[in-house]
């Protein structure tokens, strides 16, 4: 079985890493071999291979990235860089604060072309997709 601190160094290696397969649910490293000791002393080597859900439940959300790329975050801090309230905003674009508030929360689904309004016509910018 794997630890968090193994898994860790093997994190910092990317050659290491690089090749995984999947194999019966499992990621499995054909190029990376560990020696496994059983109690009657017989030793054989195995691929090293990890389960998606103990890398899963070793893994910390990384918030920052997350709020980054949310519309309500983004939307919030272009208002606020414009210089307006939630209801100065929403009066601009004829809705309510109460439906501005949800989305800067994440708390609501905007349509495309809501989205477009708020920005082009609400903060006086121009919405771009980028990749």
């Amino acid at each position: 079985m794997t630890n968090s601190k193994e898994l860790s160094k093997l994190s910092k290696d990317e050659d290491l890493l690089s090749g995984v397969t999947i194999e019966n649910n499992t990621l499995t490293w054909p190029n990376l071999t560990k020696e496994i000791i059983l109690k009657s002393g017989t030793k054989f080597s195995v691929n090293f291979d990890l389960d998606p859900i103990m890398l899963y439940n070793s893994s910390e959300i990384d918030t920052k990235r997350n709020n980054r790329n949310k519309i309500g975050h983004l939307l919030k801090n272009a208002r606020k860089s414009a210089g307006l309230t939630q209801e100065e905003l929403a009066n601009r674009v004829g809705t309510t604060k109460n439906y501005i508030s949800r989305i800067e929360n994440d708390r609501s689904d905007i349509e495309f072309k809501t989205l477009k309004r708020i920005v082009e016509v609400g903060l006086d910018k121009r919405l771009a997709i980028v990749d």
